[in-house]
């Protein structure tokens, strides 16, 4: 039987989801290295001599691992801005910690924010983009971020563990290639081995998609008029990636190739973290621009139910803020006066 899905409203004007704490970050990125297990992180490296898979399984026990505090799987979650520079589907998941490929949308990150990127996802000369992951069967396709569209998102903040990209250093007083100590010879420690370990918002729980193109309704005059258009969603259900069985560190060959964890019980987002389940921890709040209109306008507001909403939602208006909940399409059109934005 195939394992319910959670999908939230989209469309945003200002969604909120009461979730409380988060994570403040400023200055450089992220040491990758620090993701190893050795460092106080969650990653595990593989052997650098390999004599059978099995030695592979270490990259992927477990396969994602929280920035902070890696060697336990809850983490609190992160809020990212940016824009969406490429979207595409996976075709390469390992099946063992999914249950469908996972879409992955690129994000340049707003200066602001470029600090939960790690040394990894600049590794390469490549562009510093941090990589948005949720399964397909969790993240339905209409929710998805276009190339140039604005995006902003509330999830997990995860090293990929899977690949950990390294630059071999060498056992110490030795030229033997090395990633870590527990490499031959054992007991010399490994010196310089660099790790480019890339951080990620994989799975998130929220997502709200703010589209670059031009779009206009008609009016009820048969007039077609500027909008603005945002899709919005909030769930839980992140997928493999998203639930504490697959994601927990086994210590037996037994455990990790046999490990009961499907179909997915354990929901991260809804586990109690400090008293508060992360998907209920801080606020999920984005501004909306409204589109220019000659003369200005007044603000119309529509916001259009997609899916089934299985995350209660709230609705008020606050200082003249409008709040609308989980999975939404919200259209903002223009009568008469200035522009302005919604909030």
């Amino acid at each position: 039987m195939s394992k319910p899905r959670l999908y939230g409203p989209s469309i945003g004007a200002l969604l909120a989801v009461w979730l409380s704490s988060g994570i403040a970050v400023a200055g450089d990125p992220v040491d990758s290295n620090s993701a190893l297990a050795g460092s106080g992180g969650g990653c595990f490296a593989p052997p650098i001599v390999q004599t059978s898979p099995f030695d592979q399984l270490p990259a992927v026990n477990p396969e994602w691992a929280p920035v902070v505090n890696g060697s336990v799987p809850f983490s609190a979650p992160i809020l990212v801005h940016g824009t969406a520079v490429d979207s595409h589907i996976s075709r390469e998941d390992f099946p063992a910690g999914h249950v469908r490929f996972d879409q992955n949308t690129d994000i340049s990150l707003d200066a602001g924010d470029a600090a939960f990127l790690a040394t990894g996802n600049l590794a390469g000369g490549g562009s510093p983009l941090l990589e948005l992951e949720w399964e397909t069967g969790s993240y339905p396709a209409w929710a998805w971020a276009g190339e140039g569209d604005r995006i902003v998102a509330l999830g997990r903040w995860i090293f990929d563990c899977g690949h950990p990209d390294p630059i071999p250093g060498h056992k110490l007083g030795t030229s033997i290639p090395c990633l870590t100590d527990a490499d031959q010879p054992a007991g010399i420690p490994c010196i310089g081995a660099i790790f480019n370990y890339r951080s990620e918002m994989h799975p998130p729980q929220a997502v709200a998609v703010i589209r670059s193109g031009r779009a206009a309704k008609l009016d009820v005059g048969g007039h077609a008029v500027p909008v603005s258009q945002a899709d919005v969603i909030v769930s839980p259900d992140g997928g493999g990636a998203g639930d504490a069985c697959v994601v927990m560190h086994k210590t037996t060959l037994n455990a990790i190739l046999g490990a009961p964890c499907f179909p997915l019980s354990a929901p991260l987002a809804l586990i109690p973290v400090g008293g508060t389940a992360p998907l209920n921890s801080r606020d999920f709040s984005f501004d909306v621009p409204l589109p220019a209109v000659p003369g200005g306008r007044d603000p119309v507001l529509r916001v259009t139910p997609r899916g089934t909403a299985l995350v209660r939602e709230r609705q008020s208006s606050v200082a003249g803020d409008r709040r609308v909940g989980p999975c939404r399409r919200v259209v903002d059109g223009a009568v008469h006066r200035r522009p302005g934005h919604v909030r």
